[in-house]
């Protein structure tokens, strides 16, 4: 008999050798842990130590979960549209982010955790006013790309 546990909450499966588990996380859930209890004739206890899991959205939500990609900033120091913004960018912490400049050199990457914090830097250079190219692997493995045109105002 297996006890199935994500953050304190059962989850029943049938006893079968494989299981596949769903579990529903909700549209904000980033991260959580699960663990298996077993019981059999040595005592109870946890099979294996809980394990931290990442969650991605699913890749169908992809359009209707990511916000608004800016596509223009102004990087100036007045304060306002300082860096490029991604809404919701959050909800696919795998997301790789690449922009690109006019002669194709890449001026960004970023693999994973973006946090709406580009400056238009490059190598420690301010990037010119100018017109820029970017693609956005949503999941990280290639099955949903956003690409678009971005513009650096300075």
């Amino acid at each position: 008999t297996y006890n199935w546990e994500y953050n304190g909450f059962d989850v029943t499966l049938s006893d079968t050798a494989t299981y596949s588990v769903y579990l529903d996380f909700g549209l904000n859930a980033t991260e959580g842990a699960l663990t298996v209890f077993g019981s059999n004739t040595c005592g109870d206890g946890a099979l294996s130590p809980a394990f931290n899991i990442q969650i991605g959205k699913p890749q169908e939500c992809a359009d209707e979960v990511l916000g608004t990609i800016t596509n223009v900033f102004t990087p100036n120091g007045d304060g306002e549209n300082e860096v490029w913004i991604i809404n919701d960018i959050e909800q696919f912490p795998y997301a790789k982010i690449e922009v690109f400049d006019r002669w194709g050199r890449r001026v960004f990457i970023k693999d994973g955790g973006y946090k709406n914090d580009w400056n238009g830097m490059f190598k420690g250079k301010v990037l010119p006013y100018d017109n820029y190219f970017y693609v956005i692997d949503v999941y990280g493995n290639g099955k949903v790309i956003k690409r678009g045109n971005l513009t650096i105002i300075r």
